[in-house]
């Protein structure tokens, strides 16, 4: 019986270690688990911190990376507008060198031939060896610069031979131009200085309206007879053009062209006028003398008033 109890005091005790060592286990391990779990927790919170932290560093560096971008982008567009603004000012300053440069050569280029077209004008008329009537002229008692007139006795022979004539007889010296047009022309060659007179004859017109072929047309510095609304009335009186006239082309005899003298022919043709376009400074003629160059002149015809 002894035994029996021994025996169960014994299992009662090792029963109770083993319920008691089963809470003190289940205890650890729910403190265990609860210390792993804040652990965890901390660990997780540490871990969310560190992230947000990352997140917000990266957030930052993006941010001064999209500045950075930005700055650079901007700066990288400055640079360019600047460059396009100094590309567009030198290819401006270009084009105004360029079209000055182009001014300059068009106007030299203009000039040279001009002069070329004068030189090759006179070449052409000492080649052909035609007569040239030096005209002496003044403006209010102020001697100008000979005008000269390449005379064509080809297109218009009696016409050349009548004015020959009366230059080398004096009867134009001391005569006025009567009859002033700016940009029309310039009328002299009567010795009444009125527009009525003459020399008492005729001569017969040549021009194409007349049956006379005459290619000569009425430009400026043409030299042609004045006349009434008879074919044949022209005796004396003769006018310059001033500017180009193609509207007396075939209806008047021209017989010479202007080769030198044109800042005359502008002087007397801007002079102010009154009635009848008369100028009202004295215009005159102080003589008329013919270089004949080779060419021999003959009597002209006449058609007796």
């Amino acid at each position: 019986m002894k035994k029996i109890y021994s025996i169960l005091l014994v299992a009662i005790l090792v029963f109770t270690l083993s319920a008691c060592g089963g809470e003190n286990a289940k205890e650890g391990e729910t403190t265990n688990k609860g210390k792993q779990t804040e652990n965890q927790a901390e660990n997780q919170g540490e871990a969310k911190e560190d992230k947000e932290a990352q997140t917000e560093e990266k957030s930052d560096k993006e941010g001064n990376e999209a500045q950075t971008e930005e700055k650079s982008d901007k700066e990288g567009n400055e640079a360019q507008t600047e460059e396009k603004s100094d590309k567009e000012g030198n290819e401006t300053k270009t084009e105004e060198e360029s079209t000055k440069e182009n001014t300059d050569n068009k106007s030299e280029n203009d000039s040279d031939k001009e002069k070329a077209g004068k030189d090759d004008k006179e070449k052409k008329m000492e080649n052909k060896n035609l007569p040239i009537a030096v005209i002496s002229t003044s403006l209010g008692g102020e001697k100008l610069e000979d005008i000269k007139i390449q005379l064509r006795p080809d297109v218009a022979e009696n016409t050349v031979n009548n004015f020959i004539k009366l230059s080398n007889d004096g009867y134009y010296n001391g005569l006025i131009f009567h009859r002033i047009i700016a940009n029309f022309m310039i009328q002299g060659g009567d010795p009444t200085g009125t527009g009525m007179g003459g020399p008492g004859y005729g001569i017969k017109g040549e021009f194409s309206q007349n049956g006379v072929e005459n290619n000569l047309l009425h430009e400026r510095g043409v030299i042609s007879m004045a006349r009434s609304q008879a074919p044949d009335s022209a005796g004396s009186q003769f006018f310059i053009c001033h500017a180009d006239a193609p509207f007396l082309d075939g209806a008047y005899a021209a017989f010479g062209t202007l080769i030198s003298g044109e800042d005359s022919l502008d002087k007397l043709a801007t002079v102010k006028t009154g009635q009848q376009d008369r100028p009202e400074v004295e215009c005159k003629i102080e003589g008329i003398k013919i270089e004949l160059n080779g060419y021999t002149a003959k009597d002209p015809v006449v058609i007796k008033e």
